[in-house]
Parts: structure tokens; C-alpha cells; sequence
């Protein structure tokens, strides 16, 4: 009992610690997607509102330009390439620009209403406005010149032939935006994308969702983790019945029976247990059958002799030669049943020698009957043998298949009624020698036909132990033919009698 609970506590921890962890690994690997790709498209995203913002900072550059007549007004004023930056971001710009703290003294007033206008990208022309003038476009507030330094950076500008007019040097990180007047390229707006988060809005933004995901995961790993308790408990219970029942086998109780309605593995293997303790009952009921038969089959000679050696000791019967024959006919037939229990208990143990080689089952068959012919005329018994060919060969035990047919001629000789009749017929087939085996009546009750080839079976009714045997001549010749891979059978015969059929393999 300590055993089957220490089982089921080990097993069902094993069983939580595999669910356990492939859940875990499962979560960890999906949080570690789920950062990369939050980091990769929330830069992305952040990448792309800078070059909307590049599309505004694009329009007043063209109007700078064709307000001075080029770019040398913007490139002896450093100033104003900063003051045109500023003007030009809208208010979500500030989002992605450096936060400065809003103390005493640090108020942010509300930004200057902007009138709507379209759109325009880089891509477009920009004709000079009415007047020669463009509009005025207010700034932003004094202390709000430094929010978009971050932006400033990454930013510069190039005349057409890409000369660098204001801004950081060029590099290959850089993205070129052209911009066109009357599809004339005039210059270019370089900017470099972000790389990697420095901005404390966007930082506290992505911490946020990390903390949510960190979140949702461990609460995903405590249901997962609950589950797999349960589950691991649900798995080990018919494993505890199973270890019960197989318990209960080894002790020799073999009425258990695992109830069990999975078709999983567990529910194969319940069935594989109740199919074992119906064969180990089976068994044991074939065991004390068998031990109670040579029970009396030795019982019976024994008696008999008992009785006959009493008698001449006693004197009621002279001691002559008659008697002793009538004791040796008794010692011999005991003999022969101690010779019948061993040669069948080699055979169950697939012990017999088997010297396989070719040879003649015609031959086999013809020489046993030779030897039969005199018991078979005294009894009346007509016998008729025919074969296809001259001769039939396989791969056998000459000695066994001698064995085989001698038994089977015995059976016949013994329960055939006189007159009676016997036909052996071989047939020849591709692969396989086929020998049928009929006799005359009496026959063998259809309930009785699949029980002929076990241990010590007898038909009482027709076939009992008045005609002599002890019923193992049957199972011998069962197993000498299994022994050679083949089949025998039984079933009533065309003559009233029982028809034997033997189905041998060629080689």
C-alpha cells in the first residue's frame, strides 16, 4: 500500500513538473516575442510619425527657399534653421522629444492655434504664394525652443547635389527626402531613424506594457500551473488502480476486474490487465483441472493393480501366469500414460527435437498404415488412402510426423465401431501439403469439437475411458503440427465420424 502511494505521488509530481515547465517555457518564450515585437513596432511607429513630421518641416523649408532665393540665407543663420524646425513640429511632436520637469516656474502655456491646411509631402511642388511673401507662421513659446533638440539631431539638410547646407554630417543611416518645386528637385531632408528608445515618454510608455505582459504571464502561469496540478491528479488516478489490480495479480487474486471507460493509452493498458487476470484465471482453473485428471488417470491403473496383487496375496486369486499378463497389461498401460505426460509436457515446454529435413509424407502415411493393417482388419475397418502424386515432399521430423500419424490412427482404432471405414486423402498445393483424416462413427458432438485438442479432454458420452487413452494424443499431435508452423483442426466427417485436417508448409 505504501508502495502504490509512494508511486502516485512521485508520478503525479513528475507529471505536474513536465506540464509545469513546458508551460513556463511556452509563456517565456512568448514574452520574449512579445517584447521584441512591441520594441520593434513601437519603433517603427515612431519612425514612421517622424517622417510625418518631416512632410510639415518639408513645406516651410520650400517656403523658405523660395522666399530667399536658396539656401544661403539658412546657412549663414543657424538660428533660423532652428526657429523654422520648431515652427514647423505640431503638437504631437512633443510627445517624442525630451520631457522637461514642470515644476514652479517651468509652465508649459497652451501651444497657438494653427489653422488647418493640407498636407503636403515632399513629393509635391510648392508654388510661391500670392504676393511673393509666405505666411506668417507664429513660433512656439520661448521656453519651449529646446523640446524638439532630439528631433534637431537627427535631422539636416541638403541642397540638390546632397552638399550638406545645415545638420549633422551624412551617413548611410540616413533616409533622404526630396523636395521639389514644380517637380524640380530644390534639396533634400535627411533624417535618422531611431534605433533604440532614449525618450522618457516613450521609455515609461514601454515599461507599462512590459509590466502588463510580465503580468498577464504570470497570471497565465498560476491558472497553468493550478491546471496542471489537477491534471497530473486526474492522470495518476487510474495509473493508482492499475497498480492496485496488478498487485492483487501478483498476490493471486484473479476475480479484479480494472473498471475503465478511456480509450487513451490507460484505458489499452486497464484492458491489457483485465484480459491478463481472465488468462491467469483461465489458467488456474486448466491447472487444478489438469492436476485432478492425472489424478485419476494414475488412480485408476494403480487400483486396478492394488486390487489384483491383494487378491493373489490373499489367495483369492492363484498366481499364474494369467494373472502376472494381467498385471503387466496393467503396468504397461500405466507406462504408457507416464510416456504420454512426459512427451506432452516437452511439447508444451518446446522441448522435443525437432531434425528438420525433406521428406516423403506419402511414404510417412503409408508405412503407418502398414503397421496398423493388421489391428485394422481384425476391427473391420476399411482404410482407403489417396494422394495426387507419387510423392509429397516437405520439410519436417520424419520421427515426429510418424509420431503425429500414429496417434491419429490409434484414435481411430480405438473409437471407430466395426465395421467402420477410414480415408486419408494429401493434397498438394502451392505453398502447402494438406492431409484430411476421416473416420466412421461415432462422431463428436459439435459443443465438444473445439475442446478435442486440450489436455486430457475425453467425450464421455461415445468416446470414454472404456476404449482406453487418457485423452493427450490429441494435444501431442497439436503440438507437433504447431511445432512445424502448421494448422490442425477438427469437425464431423462426411462418414458419420470425426474429420481431422492437417495443414503443413512445404519448406
Amino acid at each position: 500500500m505504501l508502495e502504490g502511494v509512494s508511486m502516485k505521488l512521485g508520478m503525479r509530481i513528475k507529471v505536474f513538473s513536465v506540464i509545469a515547465l513546458s508551460s513556463l517555457i511556452a509563456l517565456l518564450i512568448m514574452l520574449l516575442i512579445s517584447y521584441w515585437t512591441f520594441d520593434q513596432g513601437f519603433l517603427t511607429y515612431v519612425n514612421k510619425k517622424e517622417e510625418e513630421q518631416v512632410n510639415y518641416l518639408a513645406d516651410t523649408l520650400i517656403e523658405h527657399y523660395l522666399q530667399h532665393n536658396g539656401w544661403s540665407q539658412l546657412e549663414r543663420n543657424p538660428r533660423e534653421w532652428k526657429e523654422i524646425v520648431e515652427q514647423a513640429l505640431p503638437d504631437e511632436m512633443q510627445y517624442f522629444s525630451p520631457r522637461r520637469p514642470r515644476g514652479k516656474g517651468n509652465f508649459r502655456p497652451p501651444p497657438p492655434e494653427h489653422k488647418p491646411r493640407r498636407k503636403r509631402g515632399p513629393n509635391h511642388s510648392h508654388p510661391p504664394p500670392p504676393g511673393g511673401k509666405p505666411p506668417h507662421r507664429p513660433g512656439p513659446p520661448e521656453n519651449e525652443q529646446a523640446t524638439s533638440e532630439n528631433f534637431i539631431t537627427r535631422i539636416n539638410v541638403l541642397d540638390k547635389n546632397q552638399q550638406r547646407i545645415f545638420g549633422p554630417k551624412l551617413s548611410a543611416e540616413f533616409k533622404l527626402f526630396p523636395m521639389k518645386v514644380e517637380s524640380e528637385i530644390i534639396g533634400y531632408i535627411g533624417l535618422k531613424p531611431i534605433t533604440q528608445l532614449k525618450n522618457e515618454d516613450a521609455l515609461i510608455f514601454s515599461a507599462k506594457q512590459n509590466r502588463a505582459f510580465i503580468s498577464a504571464a504570470a497570471i497565465s502561469l498560476t491558472l497553468s500551473f493550478i491546471i496542471a496540478y489537477f491534471m497530473a491528479g486526474k492522470i495518476v488516478k487510474p495509473v493508482k488502480k492499475l497498480n492496485k489490480a496488478a498487485l492483487d495479480l501478483a498476490n493471486g487474486h484473479y476475480e479484479i476486474e480494472v473498471s475503465q471507460n478511456n480509450k487513451d493509452e490507460i484505458g489499452l493498458l486497464a484492458n491489457s490487465v483485465n484480459r491478463l487476470a481472465k488468462t491467469l484465471r483461465k489458467n488456474t482453473q486448466t491447472r487444478n483441472k489438469w492436476i485432478a485428471d492425472i489424478s485419476h488417470e494414475l488412480r485408476t491403473p494403480l487400483s486396478v493393480l492394488r486390487g489384483e496383487i491383494e487378491a493373489m496375496i490373499d489367495g483369492v486369486r492363484p498366481l499364474n501366469k494369467q494373472s502376472v499378463l494381467s498385471v503387466e497389461q496393467e503396468v504397461i498401460q500405466l507406462a504408457q500414460l507416464v510416456d504420454d505426460l512426459y512427451e506432452l509436457s516437452l511439447s508444451d515446454l518446446g522441448a522435443l527435437n525437432y531434425k528438420l529435413a525433406p521428406c516423403d509424407i506419402n511414404q510417412i502415411i503409408s508405412k503407418s498404415l502398414e503397421s496398423f493393417e493388421s489391428s485394422f482388419t481384425k476391427n473391420a475397418i476399411t482404410v482407403d488412402f489417396s494422394h495426387q502424386s507419387a510423392s509429397t515432399m516437405i520439410v519436417a521430423d520424419e520421427k515426429r510426423m510418424r509420431q503425429l500419424l500414429t496417434n491419429l490412427l490409434k484414435n481411430t482404432l480405438r473409437y471407430t465401431d466395426s465395421p467402420g471405414t477410414l480415408a486419408i486423402e494429401v493434397h498438394e498445393h502451392a505453398e502447402l501439403v494438406k492431409i484430411d483424416i476421416q473416420d466412421s462413427s461415432p462422431g463428436v458432438d459439435k459443443e465438444s469439437l473445439p475442446f478435442l485438442f486440450e489436455h486430457l479432454f475425453r467425450e464421455d458420452k461415445s468416446r470414454n475411458r472404456a476404449t482406453g487413452g487418457a485423452g493427450l494424443g490429441l494435444t501431442i499431435c497439436k503440438n507437433i503440427v504447431e511445432a512445424h508452423n502448421g494448422k490442425i483442426n477438427a469437425k464431423s466427417s462426411s462418414y458419420g465420424g470425426l474429420w481431422i485436417t492437417i495443414t503443413l508448409p512445404k519448406s
